[in-house]
């Protein structure tokens, strides 16, 4: 076509010093594909030396400059992404484009004659810089080595003028985006005329002259569309890069590129972003002479050196498929623009917008979550990720690994989905030498009359027509708990050690004691000291009735009660997202027998079975509760008085789940309007190992002089065969004067 202002040229390949180094690599690709995991304490699938020490990846220095190794480490290279092209063509027979990586070559502009290498070096390099493939033992790779191509063929004349109208164009914009299915385009060409603010009415005339179906193809489009900003030093960009500046319907739709050298600073010959600094960003394809060149495919097989923008706007190209990539069509076209934009680095120089746009292209900063991230919940709403906890602990072995394999999406501060593991939100202890469920150490002596009473202080007593009334403060879990108050003579006298009342905290305990019957009501509550997972206090209450029977010197019990708990069951809760809305409610029985044995030595053993489950629960939240959970304790006890001291021997299996469901509400996906897809899942608890906690004790009877000594073992704790055994030694002494 003529040479005028409103011709179409493509930049100019640089002057040709040699060609690139071309090692020889064996082939290191690989279909096998992990899932990827995005958290504070990222899930790497390959180590960063196997790609920044790679020598196709160090030969472009280009992938260096936006720190594209930085993505690969994280399994995101623009699989299953289709990047179109308007360029003067491909040459196919490349290593670097295996068979299967170009879907389209359109070259109906030739009608049907083969074009010459010369023709087809520009589109050759550009399709290589933005996805030429990894592992194909060459001189290099692209930013999304991955990604397949798609391409349309432009006439290139003699003069390195192209012959593009918008008849052409707009043909090429509907076969690359809706026959191969381009989610982005690449134009690396342009009008040899700047981008001018004062003349742009002017301007927006020619270009709305020469291409009105193209602009209305674009404004309809759901692509992303690269331009590249020109080759002539101008402190605009041309007229075609500034496109979205003419035409305010384009402004989501376009991304513009200026060139940086392999030091990051503006190449000689690239234009600035000027006016159209806030849709602009910049990317390697400079030169000067203390830096280095991009290197891109040639026909032929061989590899050259390139600059100009032409190859700055393929890297942007590239780094936006790797999103499309990470965010699995999640993110609409403008969105992924913005990303690019406010994640490229603005330090330094890359504050002077008016050369720079945004910044320079950050791939390390564009696929990690900014600013504050948020848990996605129903109806709408969101919860901070520092804010949610939940103890996988709880249901030990029968769900823990499940629920660990799960993922769910977190959404960061500009509204992008990341998927994480559940374990990223795991509060569990996992010390190997803590002591859980067991209490810490024995707490010291109180007398209440004749009766010696552990850990307990007395508020009130008395007698009604033969009937005893007691009320206690300060600690009701030991005296529903796992530890037995003991009498004098070593004999258990508390009829109440149920392992399910452990749950209950600091609080207050009424007891109507008969002969041989006891019910007892309490109300507590645990404190943010205690419960870790809330910054706010949680009640529980409930009743318990007990029956025991002297049958010639063996005591036969049987209990029953109930417990109510606010927003957690049998202990467990969450915080944030898993918080538990409603109610726990457990029932509870059990039967135990104490018998002394002889030489003075007593034994006691006792089976629990519990059902809980969760009432009035809010179903938006990720932890939705759960149904029908049958549960079983343990316990067996021998001990000893020695006059002034007492021996005791412990085997306890605590609370186990048996069976029963869990009921969970995982945000699984976004759709690209911003709605959140929730995945309701039903786990089964089936817990295969058996948790047995051990203790051996030697304490003093002494009003005067208290001592203790406890050592305590604990084997597959949580009922978990994988966890570490645990165990542990405390002891204390008391005077009193």
């Amino acid at each position: 076509m003529p040479k005028s202002p409103q011709s179409q040229q493509a930049p100019q390949v640089p002057p040709i010093p040699s060609d690139a180094p071309n090692p020889s690599r064996p082939g290191d690709n690989s279909d096998g594909r992990k899932d990827r995991v995005f958290s504070g304490t990222r899930s790497i699938v390959h180590p960063l030396s196997a790609y920044e020490n790679h020598p196709e990846y160090t030969a472009q220095v280009g992938l260096e400059v936006i720190n594209a190794a930085r993505a690969y480490i994280y399994d995101v290279s623009g699989k299953d992404v289709v990047i179109g092209f308007t360029d003067t063509g491909i040459d196919e027979t490349h290593d670097e484009f295996p068979t299967g990586k170009i879907v389209l070559n359109d070259r109906s502009a030739y009608g049907g004659i083969i074009p010459s290498a010369q023709k087809l070096r520009h589109g050759t390099g550009v399709a290589s810089v933005a996805a030429g493939q990894r592992g194909s033992g060459n001189g290099m790779h692209g930013v999304a080595y991955d990604a397949q191509i798609a391409m349309w063929t432009l006439h290139l004349d003699d003069q390195d003028y192209l012959n593009l109208d918008d008849n052409i164009f707009s043909r090429a914009l509907n076969t690359l985006e809706n026959s191969a299915g381009s989610g982005l385009i690449n134009h690396s060409w342009g009008y040899d005329i700047a981008f001018n603010p004062s003349n742009a009415g002017a301007q927006k005339n020619l270009i709305a002259a020469d291409f009105p179906q193209s602009i209305q193809l674009m404004s309809e489009s759901d692509a992303v569309h690269v331009f590249s900003a020109g080759n002539r030093g101008e402190s605009e960009v041309t007229i075609t890069a500034a496109f979205a500046m003419l035409f305010p319907e384009l402004r989501d739709k376009v991304v513009i590129a200026v060139a940086v050298d392999s030091n990051g600073v503006i190449g000689d010959t690239s234009n600035h972003c000027g006016h159209a600094k806030d849709l602009c960003l910049a990317a390697p394809g400079g030169y000067n002479d203390k830096a280095k060149y991009v290197v891109a495919a040639y026909p032929g097989g061989s590899y050259r050196p390139v600059l100009g923008t032409s190859f700055a706007a393929p890297h942007v190209s590239g780094a936006i498929a790797i999103l499309i990539d990470l965010f699995d069509g999640q993110m609409t076209t403008d969105e992924l623009i913005d990303r690019l934009l406010l994640t490229a680095n603005k330090s330094g120089r890359y504050a002077d917008a008016d050369i720079y746009g945004q910044g320079l292209l950050d791939l390390e900063r564009a696929i990690n979550p900014v600013g504050v991230n948020y848990v996605p919940i129903g109806g709408g709403r969101r919860i901070r990720v520092d804010d949610s906890q939940f103890d996988f602990s709880a249901f030990g072995q029968a769900v823990d690994a499940k629920l660990r394999e799960k993922a769910v999406i977190i959404i960061d501060s500009l509204g992008a989905p990341f998927k994480v593991p559940l374990s990223v939100f795991d509060n569990s202890d996992d010390s190997g030498f803590l002591i859980k469920e067991i209490s810490p150490s024995e707490k010291f002596i109180t007398h209440a009359g004749k009766r010696t009473v552990t850990g307990m202080a007395p508020l009130s007593q008395g007698q009604i027509n033969g009937l005893t009334l007691q009320g206690w403060q300060n600690e009701p879990q030991s005296v529903l708990g796992l530890v037995p108050m003991t009498g004098q003579d070593g004999v258990a006298r508390s009829m109440l050690s149920t392992p399910y009342l452990q749950f209950a905290g600091y609080g207050s305990v009424g007891q109507v004691i008969g002969e041989n019957w006891q019910v007892t009501g309490f109300n507590s509550w645990q404190d943010e000291s205690y419960n870790s997972l809330n910054n706010q206090e949680r009640n529980a209450g409930g009743v318990v009735s007990a029956f025991q029977r002297n049958l010639n010197g063996t005591y036969l019990g049987f209990q029953g009660g109930f417990m109510i708990e606010d927003k957690a069951l049998l202990g467990t809760q969450g915080k944030g997202a898993f918080q538990l809305s409603g109610d726990g409610r457990t029932m509870f029985s059990g039967v135990g027998v104490t018998r002394h044995i002889g030489q003075g030595w007593y034994g006691a053993a006792s089976a629990y079975r519990g059902h809980s489950e969760t009432v009035k629960s809010d179903k938006s939240f990720l932890f939705g509760g759960v149904d029908n959970l049958e549960t079983s304790a343990y316990e067996m006890v021998i001990w000893k008085n020695f006059k002034t001291k007492l021996a005791q021997l412990r085997l306890t299996q605590p609370v186990r789940n048996e069976k029963g469901d869990l009921h969970f509400n995982l945000p699984v996906r976004r759709n690209p309007n911003g709605a959140i897809l929730f995945d309701r899942q039903v786990l089964p608890v089936s817990t295969k190992a058996r948790e047995i906690q051990t203790m051996m004790s030697l304490r003093s009877l002494s009003a005067t002089k208290y001592w203790f000594m406890d050592m305590k073992l604990r084997i597959n704790p949580d009922h978990d065969a994988n966890a570490n055994t645990q165990w542990g030694m405390n002891g204390g002494v008391r005077l009193q004067f």
